[in-house]
């Protein structure tokens, strides 16, 4: 019985193992981009959600699990008392059985929750696109846009968000991303500070920018775009520089999809991308650019309020060249 005794310690081990989930691989501005290839740039309507991260750590804790069983089957000697022995086995095989049907049952029901949520947002999805009015049409509601300089602006964002994303601070495109979205990827940026890594993106190429339409939603106007660009994607420990994930020498094409808001009681200027406006807080005349910080009272003043603020990205497709 002592020797049992001794081994609860392990088997809280394994117990806590099978529990704690692993960490996942996903890369780039918005952790899109990962180890394997998915999607299809032209016809797929479904973002990429947890699922294949959800596949990957499961096997992953397979083979951990496995390793440990592996590494604990002699602890109990070779002078174990056989019935001690037997108990034991007991005890390991209801707890196996009764954390496996537990897990299984949980893993079940979180992909009918995903499942569910993904068919909603595919609906909501198809009627947002099916009631997308063409961009050439936009110059009714705004004379002064351009559909040729928004593009370049957005090949230009994209560049940008991947610079902010690897220095690790979203500072300079703050006044780009609505809040919701901004603390969305600050708190997915919060965890490469918190593991003193860096997520590099290098040789950054926009192959193509095109627009899919736009709509009117109550006071905000939304464009919705696809991106397509060429990266070079890989993580790196800060203490050490060698890289953890990733490679820098495979390069990869994804596909996003991303969708703009901007307050429908503006038209914007098309002067080099600024926007003279008064600043909602202090009231002071302002011309925000790339700071997005009102000189007079130095509160931020987002994108949206007065140009084109970024609402949400959603990956579309990856493939590894």
């Amino acid at each position: 019985m002592k020797k049992i005794l001794k081994l609860i310690p392990l088997l809280a081990v394994m117990l806590v193992s099978l529990a704690v989930p692993m960490g996942g691989h996903a890369l780039d501005f918005g952790d899109f981009a990962g180890d394997s290839d998915w999607g299809d740039s032209r016809d797929s309507d479904d973002d990429r959600d947890s699922d294949s991260r959800s596949d990957r750590n499961s096997k992953q804790r397979s083979k951990r699990d496995k390793k440990t069983s592996h590494s604990s089957s002699p602890s109990a000697g070779a002078d174990a008392d056989p019935k001690a022995s037997a108990v034991f086995l007991l005890v390991i095989t209801a707890l196996s059985v009764a954390l496996y049907g537990g897990m299984s049952k949980y893993s079940k029901m979180r992909r009918r929750r995903r499942a569910q949520n993904r068919a909603v947002k595919q609906n909501n999805d198809r009627q947002q696109k099916a009631t997308l009015r063409n961009i050439g049409s936009f110059t009714r509601e705004d004379p002064s846009f351009s559909a040729e300089d928004f593009r370049k602006k957005l090949a230009w964002l994209y560049v940008e968000f991947q610079r902010a994303w690897q220095a690790k601070d979203l500072t300079p495109v703050r006044h780009y991303l609505t809040d919701a979205y901004y603390s969305q990827m600050d708190a997915q940026l919060d965890v490469y500070r918190k593991n003193n890594q860096t997520n590099h993106v290098d040789n950054i190429k926009v192959i193509s920018t095109e627009i899919s339409g736009w709509n009117k939603e109550g006071g905000q106007y939304t464009i919705i775009a696809r991106i397509t660009a060429r990266i070079t994607d890989y993580v790196t420990d800060d203490t050490t520089g060698s890289i953890v994930r990733g490679s820098n020498a495979k390069e990869k094409i994804l596909t996003y999809e991303w969708t703009l808001a901007r307050t429908s009681d503006v038209t914007a200027s098309r002067s080099a991308g600024t926007t003279e406006q008064t600043c909602p807080h202090c009231g002071a005349v302002l011309t925000l650019n790339r700071s997005g910080v009102c000189d007079y009272c130095g509160a931020v003043v987002i994108s949206g309020s007065f140009d084109w603020a970024v609402r949400n990205i959603k990956g579309i497709s990856q493939k590894t060249l």
